[in-house]
């Protein structure tokens, strides 16, 4: 059991790493590229107007997965109540073609500092804390995702 534990730490060691250490490139949000800064501001201003308990969050596939398919929605609106491990289920059942077998990661993007490195979450964390920590300057908060096959599978 010890053996199983430890392989699955280092698995999720290794992901971790490889997203968090990776040049920024990485964790580059193609929304972002997509629509001018100005844009953003104006949709996350009217949906928090029209939605003031909830969190706008992007989420994209990070450049560096190539096993898992692209997110059905790139856009989330999550109760700011609601845990980053219920942002995780949300984007798990949105990820075309994911297996049981195959773990999902998500790490959120720094708003303020977009030169730190990618930050891995706490399931437990509420999503009103990661919005007033990590929450961009155009009002959205920015996540990425990747993934690891583990539970024994090769």
């Amino acid at each position: 059991m010890d053996s199983i534990a430890s392989a699955a730490a280092a698995v999720v060691k290794t992901t971790v790493d490889a997203v968090t250490a990776a040049p920024r490139s990485n964790t580059k949000s193609r929304f972002r590229d997509d629509f001018t800064f100005d844009k953003r501001l104006e949709v996350s201003t009217t949906v928090l107007r029209k939605y003031p308990d909830r969190i706008p969050v992007i989420v994209e596939r990070a450049a560096s997965e190539h096993t898992l398919a692209d997110v059905l929605q790139k856009k989330f609106l999550i109760y700011g109540d609601a845990t980053v491990g219920k942002l995780l289920f949300e984007v798990r059942k949105n990820v075309v073609a994911l297996q049981p077998h195959q773990a999902l990661f998500l790490f959120i993007i720094d708003g303020d500092n977009p030169r730190a490195p990618a930050v891995l979450p706490v399931a437990s964390a509420t999503m009103s804390e990661i919005y007033r920590r990590y929450k961009n300057a155009d009002g959205f908060v920015y996540c990425v995702y990747s993934g690891e096959t583990c539970f024994g599978f090769e």
